[in-house]
């Protein structure tokens, strides 16, 4: 298993080409139940205090930059793909989404059920996401990983 991505009632898991998702079952069942008995918390979280709510587009792209660093693009990056930021501007993330995200039939799925929902708890402010990528770009914009050889 290369990894799992938990967000509120939602789990992503990104395998190793070579492995068979058949001989996989078990160990990401115990991956995850080991997760949710452990009490510690499997996503970034950042704890809203009282008067985070003025902060600047900077200091908010700061923090959403944090969170697509240390969570969303790993996970989406098995998968050839990555979100971007464009730009903050008075409580509107213009994200863009590339590689194998572009045109991918479960990019919404992974924009809106996934980072969005990681998004609200380090930034609340953000009251829209709005994706800038044009999907329909491209005859095969889901990008194959380079296998490297030992």
């Amino acid at each position: 298993m290369a990894n799992v991505l938990i967000a509120e009632n939602v789990q992503t898991v990104g395998k190793a080409t070579s492995a068979a998702w058949s001989r996989l079952k078990a160990s990401i069942g115990t991956a995850v139940r080991t997760q949710l008995l452990s009490g510690v918390p499997a996503i970034l979280e950042v704890h809203v205090h009282s008067g985070t709510q003025g902060r600047s587009d900077a200091a908010l792209y700061t923090v959403v930059q944090e969170l697509l660093d240390k969570q969303v693009n790993k996970s989406i990056a098995n998968h050839g793909g990555k979100i971007s930021i464009v730009e903050i501007l008075r409580g509107k993330l213009f994200i863009v989404m590339s590689g194998g995200c572009q045109g991918c039939a479960s990019s919404q799925v992974t924009l809106r059920q996934g980072f969005e929902v990681m998004l609200k708890r380090v930034a609340p402010e953000i009251e829209e996401i709005v994706d800038t990528t044009h999907h329909a770009v491209g005859k095969q914009p889901f990008f194959p990983r380079q296998e490297v050889p030992l």
